[in-house]
């Protein structure tokens, strides 16, 4: 089968990882100094971790940032200096530990004087006493506390940072695949988080672990419990809430099964859980607040039995830090941009019995990319469609069925003059989700309907069982040559 028009939905930039990591960089270092200079600010103090590798694209530790109108300075120690010149070129880099009273807020009034500032926004919610403290000290500039700047920044992602957080995502679901084969009665809570650790490190995630959930039994009621050496019983359910980093970018997700078969409670509140995720799924779109997606997730548990159960922080975003902004939940007031990446994770969480939860991460870049393809290979938009979409990675969120009735949605929404055909379509769209998820809408058969470029033949391998006979027939009669032999 050859296929036209294919693109790959998740992999298709390409650049260094130096240079794609400034690039990021720079959109957030030129974001912050527009904000600064509507605000008034000389200088800003970033202290905050992920802030520091968001706007300077450093991957190290202990480090700081002091950003001026025309100049940055990158603050870090003699054990980060050379890691330093290599991730951050554009910054001058000093060394904090070199100053007489060996303090970071000399440093900073160091850079300060010498760039002539007044005044310095920083992040009053990490900026300890004590730093601040020594900043005052060092200097006679006004400090002003800030709030979230850089992290509103960072709530619109990047197409680069959406590429990261795509292969955070399945790294994580190809974890999940391989930890279903462990999860067995007898195994420990324990055993099964390190052994989900190993495999997502070993399906290509960064080294650095960051803290994950593995309960099982009753203690699935606890929203944030720490594996312990609880060995999994029959009929228990297994809660698993973790994720990995990709070149520093988190994925997370959550995962509810049972071990060996549900009873109907289980059943029961599994699939309201379900229900509740997909309810919310569905109403999350740019410019709703995060009140109106947590009301969503309500519809299925009003008037039940279980509507005391459900917790009223349901999502949030996710990047470069595990919980971001924007949120979702009660009051939760704030706009849920463009191009950010959230996760929604309503559950339920019966004290003594136990709990579920269903936590997808994602974003509409796949509807995007849709309805692009459309648009760019198919200029008259007077035309019928299908979507036709095959989920072979079970662990992808959607079903085919959802998947279909999503992607069709949206392209009726961008084309008001196309229209749906399932009998005799213009356009057969094709969506194959494997551990890529390809768009294609051209199929050029070859000989007996093989691949383009074979010959028209195959082998057939035959077992002793009566499947490969079946299947030897069947393909037989689409013209395909057969060569039998036994094993």
């Amino acid at each position: 089968m050859k296929i036209m028009a294919l693109f790959y939905y998740q992999n298709r930039l390409r650049s260094s990882m130096r240079y794609r990591n400034w690039g990021i960089a720079m959109s957030k270092i030129e974001q912050l100094r527009e904000y600064m200079e509507k605000e008034g600010l000389d200088g800003f103090y970033v202290a905050k971790p992920a802030n520091v590798r968001a706007v300077s694209a450093y991957t190290g530790e202990d480090s700081f940032l002091f950003i001026t109108k025309s100049k940055q300075y990158f603050l870090t120690d003699p054990r980060y200096t050379e890691q330093a010149s290599y991730e951050c070129p554009e910054y001058e880099i000093r060394n904090w530990r070199s100053t007489r009273s060996r303090s970071i807020g000399e440093a900073v009034a160091l850079c300060a004087e010498e760039e002539k500032v007044e005044r310095i926004g920083f992040e009053q919610d990490y900026l300890t006493f004590g730093a601040w403290k020594s900043m005052q000290d060092a200097m006679k500039v006004e400090l002003v506390p800030t709030l979230n700047v850089i992290e509103e920044l960072r709530a619109v992602k990047t197409p680069e940072e959406i590429k990261n957080l795509t292969v955070a995502c399945d790294i994580a679901s190809r974890a999940f695949e391989k930890i279903l084969k462990d999860v067995r009665v007898g195994v420990t809570e324990k055993e099964l988080a390190s052994k989900l650790a190993h495999y997502m490190v070993m399906e290509g995630a960064d080294t650095k672990p960051y803290g994950g959930i593995l309960i099982s039994g009753a203690r699935t009621s606890l929203l944030h419990g720490i594996p312990s050496n609880k060995a999994i019983e029959y009929g228990d359910f297994v809660l698993m809430d973790y994720g990995c980093q990709y070149k520093g970018y988190l994925s997370d997700m959550t995962r509810t099964v049972v071990v060996g078969k549900a009873d109907e409670k289980q059943k029961e509140v599994y699939n309201l859980c379900r229900r509740m995720t997909e309810e919310t799924e569905a109403s999350v779109k740019a410019g709703v607040t995060g009140t109106s997606c947590y009301e969503a997730s309500l519809k299925a548990i009003e008037g039940t039995e279980y509507f005391q159960y459900h917790y009223t922080g349901i999502g949030h975003g996710v990047g470069l830090f595990v919980h971001e902004l924007p949120n979702i939940g009660a009051n939760c007031g704030n706009i849920l941009p463009e191009n950010s990446v959230m996760t929604v994770e309503p559950g339920l969480y019966i004290p003594g019995w136990g709990g579920v939860r269903i936590e997808d991460q994602g974003f509409d870049q796949l509807k995007k990319d849709v309805v692009a393809y459309m648009d760019e290979v198919y200029p008259d938009k007077k035309l019928s469609f299908k979507v036709e979409a095959r989920r072979a990675r079970k662990s992808y969120p959607k079903t085919s069925m959802e998947i279909n009735c999503d992607l069709g949605e949206a392209i009726l929404d961008a084309f008001p003059e196309t229209h749906v055909d399932v009998h005799k379509p213009d356009v057969m769209l094709h969506v194959e989700v494997r551990n890529e998820i390809y768009v294609y809408s051209q199929i050029i058969p070859g000989a007996g309907g093989m691949p383009v470029g074979t010959n028209g033949s195959a082998m057939l391998l035959l077992s002793g069982g009566i499947d490969s006979p079946v299947a030897g027939y069947m393909i037989s009669k689409r013209g395909v040559g057969l060569e039998a032999t036994y094993f």
